[in-house]
């Protein structure tokens, strides 16, 4: 599957869609994997006074980064809701997508949204990136991603003499230029309400679409979750998988086909590559992200 075909697949998505379209017409929601997801951002809306029918359908996040020509790629559970974050929204009944202000986003707009994502941020003086939102009465305020964070120190570790630019702005945005994210399941719900029942679902329909598309030769497994699927779903061979499962739970990385696999679990929060890996192993990932980058 091309880029495009897995973006309408996870955006215009006719699971989805029917689920929506059952809200639209305030029916009970049908059965089907996604229906938690649906639910949650239904409901969160609702606590906050405000109607998904109105605001929309956040949509599925394909992946956030240079995907092309990112170094290190980076798979999580799912990504975290707001219901005020300046983000795509889907409306079932007309179908189209569109941002908070009423911008209509056609194929290559919801593209370049993702594409851009870490070039679009804002970055604080102490290094931190956020994303804009929007809040009736408060206007337009900045939310740090912490997660975002993470991947930031991941990179600083793999590339430590990355050109510091003219400005921490220019410094950060320099190391997230070489990082693409993407989630095992890509909507959006928080401490991954919905993600067990969507899991199987997305992997097949989604998720290895998507990484047959990244050509980065650094692949970051965040979570026992995402680590234990991905193996289930990818290492078919019982020996192979005890192999990387073993390696993985040791902390170390694991060479499969042309690519470095490392898996690390959040610790307080958070995840850095060198916390969780071995000297030895931290200079081969270095050298296959590209010996530094000069």
């Amino acid at each position: 599957m091309t880029h495009d075909s897995v973006i309408i697949g996870i955006v215009f998505n006719e699971d989805i869609h029917n689920l929506l379209m059952n809200i639209s017409r305030d029916e009970p929601l049908r059965e089907h994997p996604y229906k938690k997801l649906v639910e949650f951002q239904r409901n969160t809306y609702k606590k906050e006074c405000l109607n998904i029918k109105d605001k929309g359908f956040q949509i599925g996040e394909p992946w956030n980064g240079d995907i092309n020509n990112a170094l290190v790629a980076f798979i999580s559970s799912n990504p975290a809701f707001g219901p005020y974050d300046s983000f795509p929204r889907y409306h079932a009944v007309t179908k189209t997508v569109s941002m908070p202000d009423g911008e209509t986003l056609d194929l290559d707009g919801i593209k370049k949204f993702f594409n851009d994502r870490f070039k679009n941020a804002t970055v604080s003086k102490r290094e931190v990136l956020r994303v804009k939102c929007n809040r009736a009465g408060d206007g337009v305020f900045y939310k740090a991603i912490p997660y975002w964070g993470c991947v930031r120190n991941s990179i600083k570790a793999l590339w430590p003499n990355a050109p510091k630019g003219d400005s921490t702005e220019a410094y950060v945005k320099g190391l997230m230029s070489k990082a693409v994210c993407m989630e095992l399941v890509p909507f959006k719900s928080r401490s991954e309400i919905g993600v067990d029942d969507a899991l199987l679902f997305c992997l097949k329909n989604f998720t290895r679409h998507i990484l047959s598309n990244i050509t980065a030769p650094i692949v970051v497994l965040v979570g026992k979750k995402v680590r234990y699927s991905f193996l289930n779903f990818y290492l078919k061979d019982e020996n192979e998988w005890g192999e990387a499962s073993q390696a993985f739970d040791n902390k170390e990385i694991y060479h499969y086909g042309d690519k470095l696999f490392v898996a690390t679990n959040f610790s307080e929060g958070g995840f850095k590559l060198s916390n969780c890996c071995s000297v030895a192993a931290m200079d081969e990932l270095r050298k296959t992200f590209g010996g530094g980058l000069n």
